[in-house]
């Protein structure tokens, strides 16, 4: 699986970009996606010195991804790269939780399964979603993850402006389909 966050992670660094000091997203200042609070507990948990997150290595970013997202989300679970990769950009986008629960609740829809939605990627979780038509499944994460992007904006109409960018990136496949 190693491979799939191999190529996923192109797309993510991709839609991620560079610097960003945005007032009106909640992140703050981020350099390739990467949040100043999550830069510095990743500096705390290495017994490294605070740095401005404008000064993060590429090679930070993505041991960051992979520790904190990747590994964090247990997306090596699920066998379709395709789901894989897009429960990676939506725990990078949403949170590893947030992320995790739209594939719970994914999976309930497309099936019998009576997952509870506590935002963890166990046995359970991964063998119910691999046991469901990955277009399916696939396209049911895609709608309810645009369903709270949506809900979220009707929350707060000052993150409309990101609306466009969101449902963009929901619509890309992270890696190419086989």
């Amino acid at each position: 699986m190693s491979d799939i966050f191999d190529t996923a992670i192109i797309s993510i660094l991709e839609n991620e970009g560079g610097f960003s000091n945005d007032p009106t997203d909640r992140g703050g200042r981020t350099q390739y996606g990467i949040t100043q609070a999550t830069y510095d507990g990743w500096n705390d948990s290495k017994d490294k010195k605070r740095v401005d997150v404008a000064k993060i290595t590429h090679e930070e970013a993505i041991e960051i991804y992979r520790a904190n997202y990747w590994n964090a989300g247990k997306f090596e679970l699920i066998e379709s790269p395709l789901i894989a990769s897009k429960l990676f950009d939506l725990a990078v986008n949403c949170g590893v939780g947030a992320a995790s629960i739209l594939l719970q609740d994914a999976v309930n829809i497309c099936s019998r399964a009576q997952l509870s939605l506590d935002g963890s990627i166990g046995p359970k979780t991964a063998q119910a979603a691999n046991a469901i038509d990955e277009t399916l499944l696939y396209n049911m994460v895609r709608f309810l993850a645009a369903h709270r992007y949506l809900n979220l904006i009707n929350k707060s109409p000052d993150q409309v402006k990101f609306r466009r960018g969101w449902l963009l990136r929901l619509s890309k496949d992270n890696i190419p389909k086989d």
